[in-house]
């Protein structure tokens, strides 16, 4: 490991303490169950994006709640048993933003086949969800779309 990349490594890791800290909190606190959903979220790209569901499931159904443990990338899984499900939190598309977060999801994307533990909404599939090229996807099998307004 080089120096510059050591150097990277521990400023991002003080960097986003904070938030590693309050997902450990949180999960303590509501990710009780024994089966649960492994969502990751980039530290700092919109973590907090889907905090409005997590928090609307916590009041009104905490037994779905409960099966949320949220992880930030880069991250390492030790226990695979407690997850059932894999679920990537990441502004789309996260391959236009950060290389290395995509990088990280396919990685841990493969690591979840490899135990056939299902994932939702994969990061090497969300290319085609933005507007325009979702617009010329349905295009393509003939069905009317309005261009994206400018």
């Amino acid at each position: 490991m080089s120096w510059s990349h050591l150097k990277y490594s521990i400023k991002a890791a003080l960097k986003y303490f904070p938030l590693r800290m309050q997902d450990a909190r949180e999960n303590r606190r509501h990710a009780t169950a024994d089966r649960r959903f492994l969502v990751v979220r980039h530290p700092a790209k919109s973590p907090y994006f889907y905090q409005v569901l997590l928090d609307w499931l916590a009041e009104n159904f905490p037994e779905v709640r409960a099966r949320f443990e949220l992880r930030a990338l880069p991250l390492r899984v030790r226990d695979w048993s407690p997850y059932l499900l894999q679920i990537p939190w990441l502004q789309d598309p996260v391959q236009r933003w950060s290389p290395s977060a995509y990088q990280q999801a396919n990685r841990l994307a493969a690591e979840c086949d490899a135990r056939a533990i299902p994932v939702i909404n994969r990061v090497d599939r969300l290319i085609n969800t933005g507007k325009s090229a979702g617009a010329r996807l349905i295009a393509s099998v003939g069905l009317r779309t309005m261009p994206p307004s400018a």
